[in-house]
């Protein structure tokens, strides 16, 4: 082939950025309008116990910001310190009211479905396209866990920055300016800041160099080396918190890296097929136990599909920088090395599909401005597939409220599949008050999979607050046993939910005679939980039953500064004192029992023994009356006493 041949070939796939075209802020606005009407029903949505209670309102981090820490330190074993920063900012505002929260990240949606609008006009395409492709990035019902989840910020801030970063590049190959490159650098950083996978950015550019016909000389080369030191420092950073955390395992317990590479092509191409099929969306997909037939042949086609666009990039011009464009962001996120529990994850498309869509809507473009007739139907069935789209997406939403709808719609999807959907369903339902329906969660989720240690830890505390200690105290000890199994167990055994199991484990040891045992496991809860009331109260009440007041006051007076208005401690307190023969410093004690609850009887029995104690017949005689009116009634060894005084 001659060589003006082969420029004619690449200049086949070098579209150049369209004429300046009217009524742009139009279309923007329609861009602008469409999403925010789709997605409207995330500002309804509220906490999901899919992470956003270990990333957010329990993350100290974000309650308690310290710059240094947030830009130092991981957070739930990642690193994504702007994201941190982002949340910490709406903390300070409105604490737990998620509205905010929803709010922002369906701005960086909008923010995010403009800056691909602008890229696709950088690509060469019109107006009308540009603006049909950014609505199909935008409505596309794979997006939604990414825009409804809070946790997902992380998203859609590196994809917020990685994006203008792309375009501000975009700018740079047009106009030739340092100003855009310097632009673009630092973008990328800001990426890198919000999200591991920002380190992308680096060998895309030189993708892009060749998609947009750049000679590879030495001064191309030369501007992407600090991209790659940048992705290289960052990466490595985010490599390494993964690992402290062990989030990422080259070995998985279930399944050989030969399996998890298969079970990873085979989620390629299904991101593929659902780009323009999104034929399931979900929280959560199960994991396969073994490869089967159709994950060999995916992997297969997929395996196919990229060599070929490889071996023949030349000839496929534009389908190959799509195709490339797409494995560049999906290719870390197969968990070939596992990172997560998640098997496929519609989030992982976010950027990925840009390319897709860019591929499509010029081929639209090429094929409607050579058969002008065809214009028409194209644009017709795009609309209709944009309905279709926005109507996937409005309806998903509504899936996201809580953790009750997001984890009953994938147990609808996948029932008796996802065994953390039956526990964290379970979860919810008990700390909202359907304990009968979270006990029936967990018992699924232990008959699905025995060996899931949370299913018993939750079930233990089911029948904890029945009172059934014996069973409680049962799961209790199987957890910490299936627990104790993990090569980490010695490192995670003094975190805070280890605390609570502890604490549990030690009332139950209490309330059945087993004191030193009880103090034992009680002293190591607090030593975990030190501002956990019930974990102070019951050592208190342990001391108590062993006489031991001072202690026992102690502690009382240590939970009463956590939560003051527990009447019950102020009137335990109380008591502490009348076993010690001090009526006086009782009866104050008991005055702020009542005055925290003047409708518990009890109170005014107990103060009624501090009067008898103190010959104050009439003061007696009138607290038994008001605990008897209160359904307390006094003990013939009180009326007798009351009798008896002068």
């Amino acid at each position: 082939m001659k060589k003006a041949d082969k420029k004619q070939i690449q200049a086949n796939t070098m579209p150049s950025p369209p004429a300046q075209e009217k009524n742009t802020l139009l279309y923007v606005l329609a861009i602008c309008f469409f999403t925010a009407l789709v997605y409207s029903g995330v500002l309804r949505l509220g906490w999901t116990n899919w992470d956003d209670d270990v990333y957010i309102f329990e993350n100290p981090l974000v309650k308690n910001p310290d710059l240094f820490k947030i830009f130092t330190e991981p957070s739930a074993s990642t690193y994504n310190p702007l994201v941190i920063l982002s949340w910490a900012l709406e903390w300070k505002w409105v604490g737990m009211e998620p509205f905010l929260y929803h709010f922002d990240n369906l701005l960086l949606h909008i923010a995010c479905t403009l800056l691909v609008f602008f890229i696709l006009r950088q690509s060469g395409l019109r107006l009308i396209w540009a603006t049909l492709g950014a609505l199909f990035f935008s409505l596309h019902p794979l997006k939604v866990e990414s825009v409804a989840w809070v946790t997902e910020r992380k998203d859609l801030l590196y994809a917020f920055f990685y994006l203008a970063a792309i375009w501000q590049y975009l700018l740079y190959l047009k106009k030739n300016k340092k100003l855009h490159l310097a632009f673009t650098f630092l973008l990328f950083i800001l990426s890198l800041l919000s999200k591991i996978q920002a380190v992308t950015l680096a060998p895309v550019l030189i993708l892009l160099d060749w998609f947009h016909g750049r000679k590879m000389d030495g001064k191309a080369i030369i501007e992407k080396i600090p991209f790659f030191i940048g992705a290289l420092v960052i990466g490595w950073m985010g490599v390494q918190f993964l690992k402290s955390g062990n989030v990422i395992s080259l070995e998985g317990p279930e399944h050989t890296l030969f399996e998890r590479t298969v079970f990873g092509l085979f989620a390629y191409a299904q991101y593929l097929i659902k780009f323009l099929v999104p034929y399931i969306t979900c929280t959560y997909y199960p994991k396969p136990q073994d490869p089967g037939a159709i994950h060999y042949l995916f992997a297969f086609v997929s395996l196919a599909l990229m060599l070929g666009v490889a071996i023949r990039y030349r000839k496929t011009g534009i389908f190959s920088f799509a195709i490339a464009f797409f494995t560049a962001h999906v290719i870390l996120l197969l968990q070939i090395v596992e990172a997560g529990s998640a098997f496929m994850a519609d989030r992982f498309t976010y950027i990925a599909y840009a390319g897709p869509i860019l591929f499509i809507f010029l081929a639209l473009q090429r094929l409607t401005d050579n058969k002008p007739a065809l214009k028409g139907p194209a644009l017709a069935g795009i609309c209709i597939g944009l309905v279709v789209f926005s109507t996937l997406t409005f309806n998903y939403v509504k899936s996201w409220e809580n953790s009750d709808t997001i984890w009953t719609d994938v147990i609808d999807k996948y029932p008796r599949k996802v065994v953390i959907a039956y526990v964290n369903r379970g979860h919810y339902l008990r700390r909202n008050g359907e304990k009968d329906r979270a006990f029936s969660d967990f018992n699924t989720a232990i008959s699905l999979k025995p060996e899931y240690a949370l299913s018993y830890l939750n079930r233990g505390n089911i029948y904890f607050d029945r009172n059934e200690s014996a069973k409680a105290e049962r799961d209790y000890l199987y957890f910490i046993e299936l627990k104790k199994k993990s090569p980490d167990f010695e490192k995670h055994r003094l975190d805070s939910d280890m605390g609570d199991i502890y604490g549990n484990l030690g009332a139950i040891y209490a309330k059945t005679g087993r004191y030193d045992s009880a103090l034992t496991l009680l002293d190591l809860a607090i030593k975990i939980n030190p501002k956990n009331p019930n974990h102070l109260g019951n050592r208190a009440q342990t001391y108590f039953q062993l006489n031991r007041y001072p202690e026992s006051t102690r502690d009382f007076e240590a939970a009463l500064q956590i939560n003051p208005d527990n009447g019950d401690m102020w009137n335990a307190i109380g008591v502490n004192f009348l076993r010690q023969n001090l009526p006086g410093q009782a009866k104050s004690y008991f005055d702020k029992a009542i005055e925290k609850n003047p409708a518990q009887g009890v109170y005014y029995m107990n103060r009624s023994l501090v009067f008898l104690q103190l010959k104050d017949k009439a003061g007696a005689a009138k607290d038994i009356d008001e605990a008897k009116r209160l359904g307390i009634p006094a003990s013939p060894q009180v009326m007798n006493m009351l009798n008896n005084l002068k």
